[in-house]
């Protein structure tokens, strides 16, 4: 096995730090910065600056309301495939952001058909959107849109069941202000 220059350098300086007595850590918070970067002098006294600007930070948004949804929305601001049927669902909002809905749903329809589906439906129905090709080789794209203040994002997932005949559908939808 070949080590590369770092490992060495780092193995050299564990054992420097050990046979020296120091910490390890020690040694290794002493290396010298980047030369590109400057460095401040800390403040009389040791103490040190925070390397954000107080108040900066926020803390992680709050979810204000949660509903499940046991039925489709009559809300859903992109077409649906005739023959999909619900399967579950929620409804979101957090704390100053607009509320969201997500709904999972299933068709019979393969999922090259209802992709090509979408594609032609969302610019009928004004919307605007991009294509994002699937993750993996074999994954399926996902399409993003926008009609006015409304966002959408559809995922296809597929074929799944035990026949392999079916097609899920998520789709996540902002709600207007």
């Amino acid at each position: 096995m070949r080590l590369n220059s770092f490992v060495l350098a780092q193995i050299a300086l564990v054992q420097v730090g050990l046979a020296g007595g120091i910490n390890a850590g020690a040694v290794l918070a002493q290396a010298p910065a980047n030369q590109a970067q400057t460095q401040t002098p800390a403040p009389a006294g040791g103490a040190r600056t925070p390397m954000y600007r107080p108040g900066a930070r926020r803390n992680p948004p709050q979810e204000s309301m949660r509903k499940v949804l046991h039925q489709m929305p009559s809300n859903i601001p992109v077409p649906i495939p005739p023959d999909a049927k619900f399967v579950t669902g929620y409804q979101s909002q957090y704390t100053g952001a607009r509320a969201m809905t997500y709904v999972r749903m299933y068709t019979e329809n393969k999922p090259p058909v209802l992709i090509d589906w979408y594609r032609k439906n969302l610019q009928g129905y004004g919307w605007t959107y991009k294509e994002k090709p699937g993750a993996k080789p074999t994954g399926l794209p996902s399409l993003s849109g926008s009609k006015g203040a409304v966002t959408c994002m559809i995922n296809f997932e597929g074929p799944i069941g035990a026949l392999g005949k079916t097609t899920a559908l998520m789709i996540t939808f902002n709600e207007p202000r």
